[in-house]
């Protein structure tokens, strides 16, 4: 699972955990550990949006012509940490 939590987010969520129980292995890549990540065999932490470069594509379904935003990081990540857009 990567950066979310359907276990809260999508409806039927004690199905999902149900199923995530049943599961051999779930690995969960995020930056904290939530409802679902509670389920999972092995949590890989990631960066933040402040530790990673990133092109700002949330405004992208408002826009009236073409255009894009580079955003640099902010700050080093911390210690065994890793872009998300490295899975």
């Amino acid at each position: 699972i990567l950066a979310g939590n359907p276990v809260r987010s999508v409806p039927g969520g004690e199905r999902l955990r149900e199923a995530f129980d049943s599961l051999d292995h779930l690995v969960t890549v995020d930056l904290f550990r939530n409802h679902t990540g509670r389920h999972t065999d092995v949590f890989l932490p990631a960066t933040s949006w402040l530790e990673r470069w990133d092109l700002a594509t949330a405004a992208l379904p408002f826009q009236t012509g073409p255009s894009s935003r580079w955003r640099d990081r902010s700050c080093r990540p911390g210690a065994n940490l890793a872009p998300i857009s490295r899975f």
